[in-house]
């Protein structure tokens, strides 16, 4: 599958030809998994490569590809879907600092799911409200305030935790952390969330539909629309001799245009 190739974060848009003749509808799902690249720092018990490696800074430098993955999957999802977003680490940064952001970004569109009551035989411990970031050299700082200006371009306040009012009504204990020890495992992250709404920047986005079926057959057009570039508005009898020359081959390519158009998914 090409799409699984794809950045994550400019994930395309599929389409369906839509009951309205000539248009064409965006997919929305119902299930998605944003199973982000991360550290891997829960995955060292058994990938020795990863201790040759890591660096305490490696989740400071992942944080704003997960934010961009995480905004672009609740962008696919359908209101009412579930979206699960996971990592294999245990950096707060890389987890509930990221959760926490699109939440707050959301304006209420997005919310945690509670589901303590699935899955019950799996060992887990719940997400946390606090946390320090580290810098490069090593300086930990627990708010952004804190940060020195020349750490800024580094050290994002999305990284750092909420305030204690937005901690609670996010519920970011409703996240799971499950620790190697105990059930003899990697270590990993899961929050599950839930969308309310569209998010606040997808309505800003949100485009007129486009047409699905292509354009007129140029001898529909009328005598000045014939004679005219779309582009430069230009004069083009030079080309009508080739451009009538061209018709059989676009009468030949009628059926393979077709053939696409009817196609179930679409790409922007």
């Amino acid at each position: 599958n090409r799409s699984s190739d794809l950045d994550a974060t400019i994930f395309p848009n599929f389409y369906l030809e839509s009951a309205t003749v000539g248009r064409k509808q965006k997919v929305q799902f119902d299930r998605i998994l944003c199973d982000v690249p991360c550290s891997g720092d829960g995955t060292l018990r058994k990938n020795l490569v990863l201790w040759k490696r890591w660096v305490p800074t490696l989740g400071t430098q992942m944080h704003k590809l997960q934010q961009r993955i995480l905004c672009r999957g609740i962008e696919m999802l359908a209101v009412g879907g579930r979206l699960v977003y996971s990592t294999c680490s245990l950096n707060p940064v890389e987890n509930e600092a990221v959760v926490a952001s699109v939440l707050k970004m959301s304006q209420g569109a997005m919310e945690l799911l509670d589901i303590s009551g699935e899955l019950t035989e799996l060992k887990r411990s719940g997400g946390v409200h606090m946390w320090k970031v580290m810098s490069k050299s090593g300086q930990w700082f627990s708010s952004y305030s804190d940060v020195p200006d020349s750490l800024k371009s580094h050290l994002l306040p999305s990284m750092f935790p909420l305030s204690s009012d937005d901690s609670t009504s996010y519920h970011l204990d409703r996240c799971i952390r499950i620790l190697p020890h105990q059930q003899n495992t990697g270590g990993f992250f899961i929050a599950v969330l839930t969308k309310n709404r569209p998010v606040p920047w997808q309505r800003q986005k949100e485009k007129k539909p486009t047409l699905l079926l292509p354009p007129p057959p140029p001898s529909s057009l009328t005598k000045e629309e014939d004679n005219v570039d779309v582009v430069g508005k230009a004069p083009l009898q030079e080309e009508k001799k080739e451009d009538e020359k061209d018709m059989s081959d676009e009468e030949t390519c009628s059926k393979s245009r077709k053939k696409k158009l009817s196609q179930l998914c679409y790409r922007d």
